[in-house]
């Protein structure tokens, strides 16, 4: 299975929204900066291992649901 970047942009994005949070604030929850959060949800930047465990953990999700969407 091919991981799609812009699929996973696009769900980071919409947990993001759904949750009410800019990326500023969500990366203030997750220590990484404003500028990543908006690449990694354009799909110009792959996520690391350790940044996608905090990331699925501040948007009240599953790594699962933002790597493949289930």
């Amino acid at each position: 299975m091919r991981l799609d970047q812009k699929q996973i942009g696009k769900r980071i994005e919409r947990r993001r929204k759904k949750l009410k949070f800019s990326q500023t604030e969500l990366g203030d929850k997750i220590g990484i900066a404003q500028a990543s959060i908006s690449e990694w949800e354009s799909g110009m930047r792959w996520i690391r291992p350790d940044a996608i465990k905090a990331l699925a953990r501040a948007l009240k999700t599953t790594i699962e649901y933002l790597m493949i969407g289930i």
